[in-house]
């Protein structure tokens, strides 16, 4: 089980607990809400972010929906959809319409670095490195850790391909340059 099921199963555990403990009822709103689920444990994602865009809509519509509730939550599961199919475009724009709609901010940056991570695990460092840095604001402490990791990692990329284009091999194992001889 990769890294996003766990977290998309994680969020819907936790989502669940709230709302039977809330005692906040859907009605007809739940059977989006269900259905999405079930379309996600199917693997049918264009399915499941229907049903997670139609139980949105849904909430929206309720007049006496708690205050805290913010139905645009649910755009950090379609995030997570998109970046476990490797649909990046689709789970940027669906994080940037998050951002936008008022999502909590940790939410964001955690997505944010999430898709940062992406990114780099597909080699794509620089792009990586170019998505944390514009959205830096959101956590600082946490984005200048990833932030460092990734320039050494550049740095390091760029070293290595400029050696490379030189033909320097670098030293040979157990001898030194010929300049320092003794």
């Amino acid at each position: 089980m990769s890294i996003t099921s766990i977290r998309i199963a994680s969020l819907i555990v936790a989502l669940t607990s709230i709302f039977l403990i809330t005692g906040c009822r859907f009605g007809r709103g739940s059977l989006h809400l269900s259905e999405a689920e079930e379309q996600l444990r199917l693997k049918r994602y264009d399915d499941a972010i229907t049903s997670y865009r139609a139980h949105i809509d849904h909430r929206l519509g309720v007049e006496d929906r708690p205050s805290w509730e913010n139905p645009y939550f649910y755009l950090m599961l379609i995030v997570d959809i998109e970046v476990n199919r490797d649909n990046i475009v689709g789970a940027r724009a669906a994080l940037a319409e998050a951002e936008a709609k008022g999502v909590d901010s940790t939410l964001i940056a955690d997505r944010w670095r999430s898709l940062a991570r992406w990114y780099e695990l597909h080699g794509e460092n620089r792009e990586a490195f170019e998505l944390l840095q514009a959205h830096r604001h959101l956590d600082t402490l946490l984005f200048d850790a990833a932030l460092d990791r990734l320039a050494k990692q550049i740095v390091k990329e760029e070293e290595t391909a400029l050696s490379a284009e030189k033909g320097d091999k670098g030293p040979k194992a157990g001898k030194l340059p010929p300049d320092n001889h003794p």
